[in-house]
This record gives structure tokens, sequence and C-alpha cells, in this order.
């Protein structure tokens, strides 16, 4: 073999060693991570994991998720007048049940054989209404350790009526303290409690009412 041969045969073999080692240094080589960063979630922030819906399958899951709740406003500010039966006028009248007191209530006689306790509130403009909220009285023990509420009747079946139209008549458990309508949802200027029927009291078949609030759902 002549010496430019062997030296072609050398330089292609040291050539190929090189190449070799440059190929096993990168594949040992660590492989660069691109840096991603997690998403900040404060304890206020909700973030929806679930994938992508459609433009019509998205609405429907916002109308099934949406909260039917409304608002709601006390309507008493908006009240002119109130009247009903005053069994007590000088002691317990009817402005007892709108001075926000637990400790003074309207009280009325209950005799079926006579015309049934009613109250009636005019607001003053048609206003949509929501429920009726009706805390019985009386929240206080008198000297002798006993339970004013008590004492007297307690609601037992009672209508509620709507510029003259019964919306709905509603019953209520024995010695209920605290009695929120059904939902009503219909506006009226003029709102009548007719009381049908009532639970004996330990003491007394009077009704006895501590406060009373009209809500409205809130349109403003």
């Amino acid at each position: 073999m002549d010496l430019t041969r062997l030296s072609s045969v050398c330089i292609g073999t040291a050539v190929a060693m090189v190449i070799n080692l440059c190929t096993t240094a990168c594949s040992l080589w660590p492989e660069e991570k691109s840096e991603t960063t997690a998403p900040v979630v404060n304890a206020d922030t909700q973030v929806d994991l679930r994938p992508p819906q459609s433009a019509d399958s998205a609405g429907s899951r916002a109308e099934s998720t949406a909260s039917p709740e409304v608002k709601k406003i006390n309507l008493n500010k908006y009240i002119v007048s109130y009247t009903g039966t005053q069994s007590y006028p000088k002691k317990y009248p009817i402005s007892l049940m709108f001075d926000s007191d637990a400790d003074t209530a309207w009280n009325a006689k209950f005799d079926p054989a006579q015309p049934l306790p009613w109250i009636e509130i005019v607001l003053d403009k048609p206003r949509k209404i929501s429920h009726i909220n009706i805390t019985a009285g009386w929240h206080r023990i008198n000297r002798k350790g006993e339970n004013l509420a008590h004492m007297n009747g307690s609601i037992k079946m009672f209508d509620v009526l709507l510029d003259g139209k019964q919306v709905l008549a509603q019953a209520a458990q024995k010695q209920t303290l605290l009695i929120n309508t059904h939902y009503i949802g219909e506006e009226a200027k003029v709102i009548r409690l007719a009381f049908k029927e009532i639970w004996p009291g330990e003491r007394w078949n009077d009704i006895a009412i501590s406060d009373l609030i009209v809500f409205g759902d809130k349109t403003e």
C-alpha cells in the first residue's frame, strides 16, 4: 500500500470516529425543557376545568345552573296605610306589627262565631310581591316563667289576597313562631291576610303577631 492511499484511509477513519463521538455526546446531553408557569388562582377565583362546549350546549348549561333567586327588598317602607280587626285598639294596635320590636304585638280575638280577623295593607303603588314574613308574638317570658308566644293562639290557616283576589292559602304547624309564605310573584297595591283557623293557645285564643314584613322582587 502506498503512502497516499494509507493517508486517505487514516483520515477517513479519523473523521468517522469524530462524527461518532459527536453523535454519542449529543444523545447523552440532557434535553432542554420549555418552562411553563402554572396559573395563580386566588381564593375567590373559580377555574372551569370542563372542556369547551358549543354555543348551544353552553347556553343550556347556563340556564340549568343559573340561580332562580331574585334579590328581595323590604316593601314596608312603601306602606301608606293599614287596617284590620282591632280587638284591643288601645293596648295592642295594628301599628305594633310594624315597629320591629319583638316585645310588642298586635292582638285580635279569634271567635269562629264572629267575623274572622284580618289585616289589610295598602302600598303606594302596585308592586311585585315576593312573599310575606309573619313573626308570631310575644317573644318574651312573663314573671311566672311562661312563654307568652305559647299562651296565645297561633296561626293554623290563612289566605293571602292581592287586590281582592285570593292568591294563596297556607297552613302552619302548631306554635310556629316564624311563617314565610310561599312565593307569590304577582303585582298588587292592596294586600290582605285573612286568618281562617288558629291553634288554641295554652291560655287564650287570640292571634298575636309581633312583626309583619312584605317582601318584593327587586326590579328597580
